[in-house]
């Protein structure tokens, strides 16, 4: 009991001190700006995708609950749609419904989400580098690499949620600390809770967690092989644990709405938003001096999996030096031998390969050229296309590469050369990352400025006491800043931008409002946005029009 509570609190100890490493990281990449969670003036400014998320929220914010509880009301009037959709960091969103009533009238959650992701990625990479290298000292230097991973960085404030890495590392450590008197209750609860959780944080993690789940069942099936001869009570454990972690992923998709309307969950794309086998050396200008190799499609930087130069000369080194100890130490390598000892470290192969397939198919190529076309049969061509950005997964490749690597230093090196080596290689890796970490504080180091384009005097005039925007084209910044008003003005909009699309349901319901507008029939309460290119004079005789920029506003004629 005393041996397990010094393990306990060694665990605790590593933990946080990873979380405190992670928080310091994200401090000095991107300040403490934007934790004010009444600034968000850097969300509207910033890439269209982080307005579609910060949109969603409030729109999440200003609708009524409702059974699924994660439907939005007010973003494509009269159809609902799951705040799964806007990318939003449901578990978040809906945590911060319930406290809206005590929340200031602007809030923003996403700087502070950042630097708590931050922090769990340093926790668990703590956490994930000790259970297989032993030293404390190593752990903290190896982490730093997990914390400021080129992936991490490219991804932050750009599809935030999708910056969520720790969720790949919790899925590792539940399968290498992983003991065989676990109970199996335990289990299911870990297992169940990470599928909840990848759904609450960004389906994209269900994949990824759930091929580390089924290594994990292997491995389990293995072991009761290996000490009873029997396979038969793990078959059963790890048919459960899988069950345990879809049914918990199913029930959450449920209940966030991501069944309900007519969003499908099927979005076309497969092949060409996969990882380019060049992936792991090609910076795709993130790294020092903005070089970049050639991509076969350009949606490839969806695969971004760059390891970074320190990274890549500590594999290099490695690589030379298992080559020495094979070639010349004349050492035999009895791979049957070393499979039946080490079954861990093979699964843990099998499992980059096979995240390398799924990510860089069906169509592989390296730079620009097509190495491999395989074509899909249309079941399974389907389904893929549920997780069409199937480049993402190259993640898990990434981080089980640079264990391996960790791994390879702490048994193929002394200590003074391991200190070096390491050291040597973190200061590479930032003189890397120096480039992507100064643009980063250039523009979240300096107070933005938004101006609502709808808060103009003659503007504000025009749409007094309506409530609802209806956008008759589709113009997508023109949509993300007058969605924008909407929700700080608890108004209503017919279209957005989703994850998933339901243009065809939106574009009938315009073909509705056409209609009644052509009829003589305007609403009261709506403000009519059009192209003016393809507006038609005097075609709405209900409206009253007014020319702003490239668009035509119109308002009931009184």
């Amino acid at each position: 009991m005393e041996q397990t509570r010094k393990k306990k609190t060694e665990y605790c100890l590593l933990f946080l001190t990873g979380c405190l490493m992670g928080a310091l990281c994200f401090i000095a990449v991107y300040g403490v700006k934007i934790l004010d969670v009444r600034y968000d003036a850097w969300l509207m400014n910033g890439d269209l995708d982080l307005m579609q998320h910060y949109i969603g929220w409030g729109h999440y914010r200003n609708s009524p609950w409702t059974v699924p509880i994660g439907l939005i009301a007010t973003l494509s009037k009269p159809y609902s749609m799951s705040v799964i959709y806007t990318d939003s960091i449901p578990l978040v969103a809906v945590l911060c419904k319930f406290l809206s009533p005590v929340l200031p009238e602007t809030f923003q959650y996403f700087g502070l989400y950042g630097l708590f992701s931050f922090a769990l990625q340093g926790g668990c990479a703590m956490l994930l580098v000790h259970r297989l290298v032993r030293q404390r000292w190593f752990a903290v230097l190896a982490s730093f690499f997990f914390i400021l991973s080129f992936p991490i960085l490219q991804r932050m404030y750009y599809h935030t949620a999708l910056a969520s890495h720790w969720l790949i590392l919790l899925a590792l450590i539940l399968w290498l600390y992983q003991e065989p008197e676990t109970g199996i209750r335990k289990r299911l609860l870990q297992w169940g809770g990470l599928g909840f959780l990848c759904v609450a944080i960004h389906s994209y993690f269900l994949p990824m967690a759930g091929g580390i789940l089924l290594f994990a069942v292997i491995e389990q099936i293995i072991v009761g092989k290996k000490t009873t001869g029997k396979t038969g009570r793990a078959v059963l454990t790890g048919a459960a644990e899988i069950a345990a972690f879809c049914i918990a992923a199913i029930l959450n998709l449920w209940l966030l709405g991501a069944f309900y309307g007519g969003a499908s969950a099927i979005g076309g794309g497969i092949g060409t938003f996969e990882s380019n086998l060049n992936t792991f050396y090609n910076p795709l200008g993130h790294g020092f001096g903005g070089f970049s190799f050639p991509l076969y499609y350009d949606f490839q930087y969806e695969g971004f999996g760059y390891l970074g130069l320190g990274m890549l000369m500590l594999i290099v080194a490695i690589l030379i030096g298992m080559a020495g100890i094979l070639v010349i130490g004349r050492r035999e390598w009895k791979w049957r031998g070393y499979l039946k000892v080490h079954h861990r470290q093979f699964l843990l192969l099998f499992l980059f390969l096979l995240f390398i397939l799924l990510a860089a198919g069906p169509i592989y190529t390296w730079n620009d050229h097509k190495i491999l076309s395989l074509p899909l049969p249309g079941a399974i061509g389907k389904l893929a296309d549920i997780f069409r950005s199937n480049g993402r997964m190259i993640w898990v490749s990434v981080y089980v590469l640079m264990l391996a690597v960790f791994v390879c230093m702490d048994r193929c090196m002394r200590r003074p050369l391991q200190v070096i080596a390491l050291i040597l290689a973190l200061l590479i890796q930032l003189v890397d990352l120096s480039g992507e970490i100064r643009g980063k504080q250039a523009y979240f180091n300096v107070k933005q400025e938004y101006a609502d384009s709808w808060e103009d005097a003659t503007l504000r005039q025009i749409i007094a006491g309506k409530s609802e925007f209806i956008l008759m084209d589709s113009t997508t910044l023109v949509m993300m800043h007058s969605a924008y008003h909407a929700f700080k003005h608890h108004m209503s909009i017919n279209r957005f931008y989703y994850a998933r699309n339901i243009d065809a349901q939106v574009d009938a319901q315009v073909e509705k409002y056409r209609r009644e507008l052509l009829d003589g029939n305007a609403r009261e309460t709506a403000v009519y946005l059009f192209l003016k290119e393809d507006f038609t004079p005097g075609a709405y005789p209900d409206l009253v029009c007014y020319e702003v920029g490239e668009h035509i506003v119109g308002v009931k004629r009184k």
